[in-house]
């Protein structure tokens, strides 16, 4: 038995449905796209559809705070926004080298769309965060202007501490115990 039913559209949204949606786009300001644990994720099909069938390029565009994990298909560009100062990331364990590469683009993309991140948490659920630690260095570097940062305990290597320690306007390095 599946622990969440996952949500399908029926059929793609008319214009007029839309327009109806997009009268409050504008009042969103936190988006979690997180769905370990939701009783009703979407799928992946209906992000297609929100994709496909959007009147206007992005659809929130005053979101401040995004929510979302890194190799899943539903974190997509078409959220993301230059308002967003906060982002909240959750990686998990990969060794498949085509997840590594989706991930590197994940990252790039995420640098060039939300560039004012200036509050960075980062979760993990690996237990060696060695294979993370290149990731986690790029986010730091795409972010210069990160005033806080947040990371796993296990993640506090001395090449990350190091990167933080660059950050000209850091002032607050949080460790968590991680989501493992």
């Amino acid at each position: 038995m599946p622990c969440c039913e996952w949500k399908f559209y029926v059929r793609p949204p008319t214009l007029g449905e839309w327009e109806t949606f997009l009268v409050n786009c504008d009042r969103v300001r936190i988006l979690n796209f997180d769905v370990r644990g939701s009783q009703t994720p979407l799928s992946t099909d209906a992000l297609v559809q929100i994709a496909t069938t959007r009147p206007k390029g992005p659809i929130f565009t005053n979101i401040h705070t995004l929510h979302g994990s890194c190799i899943d298909d539903t974190f997509y560009p078409m959220f993301m926004s230059t308002s967003v100062t906060e982002l909240n990331l959750c990686f998990k364990a990969t060794d498949a080298e085509q997840q590594r590469k989706r991930l590197l683009w994940d990252i790039d993309t995420i640098i060039a769309r939300m560039p004012r991140i200036n509050k960075l948490n980062l979760k993990t659920s690996t237990l060696d965060p060695a294979p993370l630690e290149p990731f986690i260095l790029q986010l730091l570097k795409g972010f210069p202007s990160c005033v806080e940062l947040e990371v796993p305990y296990k993640c506090l290597r001395s090449a990350v501490v190091e990167a933080a320690s660059q950050l000209p306007k850091l002032c607050v390095l949080w460790g968590h115990p991680g989501t493992d």
